[in-house]
């Protein structure tokens, strides 16, 4: 017998999946006339407030932005959050992948934030690792969907001089990612994996 080892250098670890066949998301219907980009509501407040519920908090300011996860609107060096809310315009008909950030999945570093999407009110818990290794498979009609991503975002604003006020020592200077805002990346039908194209976004 070969034994096991806690390195898995010896047995691999046990790997496992679930799936499910599911309908297919229709389009929203109607002629309503839109224009591209997102609106978004900017939040500011506790963390653990804005961890839990950015997708309801009242807003501190209102805007739009023509690019997902912008985060040029921040004011202060506190926690804070966004709230991108539209529609995603599906260019075919197919099942859509929607992919995490590698440094939220992959636990090579504490991101020092929170990432969440939702499509058609249905929301993706963007887990670590377990959860389809930060994948999201969505059988979507062609057309409008509505569309929403929340980020709340722990760090300080200069990424290279984190803060270690918030909760016993978090975010951790040495360990957090210093990166200014993640990337929420997509492919389906004739797409290979990128960024969200803007052209897909509506409000």
């Amino acid at each position: 017998d070969i034994p096991f080892t806690s390195a898995g250098t010896d047995v691999s670890a046990i790997s496992y999946g679930s799936f499910f066949k599911r309908a297919v998301k229709a389009a929203v219907a109607g002629s309503r006339e839109l224009t591209s980009g997102l609106d978004y509501d900017y939040l500011e407040g506790r963390w653990f407030g804005l961890w839990a519920y950015t997708d309801i908090l009242p807003a501190t300011a209102t805007g739009s932005t023509a690019g997902l996860l912008d985060v040029s609107m921040r004011e202060t060096d506190g926690p804070f959050a966004v709230r991108y809310r539209g529609y995603i315009d599906i260019p075919a008909a197919g099942v859509y992948t929607f992919h995490g950030p590698d440094e939220y999945i992959n636990n090579t570093c504490a991101p020092g934030y929170d990432l969440r999407v939702y499509v058609d009110g249905e929301e993706w818990c963007l887990g670590q690792v377990w959860h389809g290794r930060g994948q999201w498979s969505v059988p979507l009609e062609k057309g409008l969907h509505r569309f929403m991503v929340t980020f709340a975002d722990a760090r300080a604003r200069d990424v290279e001089n984190q803060r270690v006020d918030l909760w016993r020592g978090y975010p951790d200077p040495r360990t957090t990612w210093r990166g200014i805002a993640p990337t929420l990346e997509v492919s389906g039908p004739g797409l290979v994996r990128q960024a969200v194209p803007r052209e897909w976004l509506k409000r």
